[in-house]
């Protein structure tokens, strides 16, 4: 169910995604394995809408991070969110 009102969690993610580069598939995607995670009921799912993924990536997106955007570094951190990697597996 989407919803206009996103916790500080839902909204990071739908931010970090967009800089990364990520479609909004890949987004709910993660978000599907969230709801799982919460153990939300059938009706309770929460994902992105088409219509904020447009409005983030053309409106905030670029507001933010103005014209030119570093999508190295927002990839990198989109990994790590969403597949954490272990202290000892982090580079030196």
């Amino acid at each position: 169910m989407a919803r206009g009102k996103y916790t500080a969690a839902e909204r990071s993610l739908h931010m970090l995604g967009i800089l990364a580069g990520k479609s909004l598939d890949e987004i709910n995607d993660v978000l599907r394995k969230d709801n799982m995670y919460v153990g939300l009921d059938e009706g309770q799912e929460r994902y992105m809408p088409e219509s904020s993924y447009v409005m983030v990536r053309d409106k905030y997106a670029t507001a933010i991070t103005g014209d030119t955007q570093d999508n190295d570094v927002w990839v990198r951190l989109w990994e790590h969110v969403t597949a954490p990697q272990s202290v000892g597996g982090l580079p030196k």
